[in-house]
């Protein structure tokens, strides 16, 4: 029997046919669930919580303390309704009211009443926990209104963060703090900062003009780094250059079936969400040293910036260029091929897939 601390299922998440969840304006349920959760996932695990994290698929018995499933309404004509709760035993009531108490302090729509559907009540996602504490359906707003989906929409990942709190306060384990009213997402040097790890670590580079590189030599007879200048921004030292992307269903310069170099992902088949780097690595007979490590990319016109996993190796100097991103990195950062981004490690958890926006 499986069991963690806490619970967390993304409301729909996997199903092709079926009950794949409300649609909305700006978005579908099914598309939106996953990313409230994996955010709460990983923050609650980045702070010693143990989270079983799953999608709508379920099978046996899961034992854990509290168990959450995280869903969207809809509904037809819209916005009639607005967030709720559900569960189906007086018990988890406290603990269904203690989130409420939470999400009131910032929701500024309506709440229904609990279990006002019988789908809240009769959740089919009970019948496969076994919690000490509570169990409940988590509705974070009307994602057919547009009104509350103007809201929730750029919320998504701020919502993981306040389900992380709850679910850390209630069962009195991680310490992870409230995130207070949410920030629009804007990039300080001082959130960035924090992250950043220099162009050193463990005896590697992050490559750059003029540093010998065995594997680059031995890739494409190249026997220095090409590009890559190193330049400061904040007082502190990146490298600099251009930048493209790749991977995901749109990248037609992959074969279907081709693999990236360090974690064997199928480069057609990330994900389109996913934050991601190639960049001319330099393994010195340690190749695992890059398999997902984390570096830190900036856009020093604007200060975003973005958390990267290392996948892949490449590009071609042919290219004239230093790194290569997931598509959603360039979009998030507001640049496009060929524009320049800087580089270089992070002090992130290295090794995992928590990756993204800081």
């Amino acid at each position: 029997m499986p069991s963690a601390d806490v619970f967390i299922q993304a409301g729909h998440e996997g199903r092709t046919s079926g009950a794949t969840g409300a649609t909305g304006p700006l978005g579908n349920e099914i598309e939106w669930t996953p990313i409230v959760a994996d955010e709460a996932t990983r923050i609650l695990r980045s702070a010693g919580v143990s989270v079983i994290r799953e999608d709508a698929t379920l099978q046996g018995v899961y034992d854990v303390k509290v168990a959450i499933f995280i869903h969207f309404d809809g509904d037809n004509p819209s916005c009639r309704t607005g967030a709720s709760v559900g569960y189906n035993d007086p018990t988890d009531k406290p603990a269904a009211s203690e989130w409420k108490a939470l999400y009131s302090n910032y929701w500024p729509f309506r709440w229904m009443s609990d279990n006002f559907t019988s789908n809240l009540s009769g959740y089919y996602g009970f019948s496969y926990t076994r919690t000490s504490d509570a169990e409940f359906v988590i509705e974070l707003g009307e994602i057919s209104c547009l009104e509350q989906a103007e809201w929730l929409q750029p919320r998504l990942k701020w919502l993981g963060s306040l389900i992380a709190h709850f679910l850390s306060k209630r069962i009195d384990k991680g310490n992870v703090p409230e995130p207070g009213p949410f920030s629009g997402g804007i990039i300080t040097p001082t959130s960035w900062s924090t992250f950043y790890s220099g162009l050193e670590l463990d005896g590697f580079s992050v490559p750059q003009k003029g540093l010998s590189n065995r594997t680059l030599l031995k890739a494409l007879g190249v026997e220095t780094e090409p590009f890559g200048e190193v330049i400061r921004h904040e007082d502190r030292e990146f490298i600099k250059g251009k930048v493209s992307w790749f991977g995901g269903s749109k990248d037609r310069t992959m074969a279907p079936d081709e693999t990236v170099a360090l974690t064997g992902e199928v480069g057609r088949g990330l994900s389109e969400d996913d934050y991601y780097i190639a960049m001319r690595w330099d393994y010195l007979g340690r190749k695992l040293f890059w398999v997902n490590r984390h570096l830190l990319v900036v856009n020093p016109a604007n200060n975003k910036a973005v958390i990267v996993r290392a996948i892949d190796w490449g590009p071609n100097t042919s290219t004239g260029r230093v790194l290569d991103l997931s598509k959603k990195t360039l979009d998030y950062l507001g640049v496009q091929t060929d524009d320049e981004l800087i580089c270089a490690f992070s002090n992130s958890s290295n090794g995992t897939r928590q990756v993204g926006p800081i």
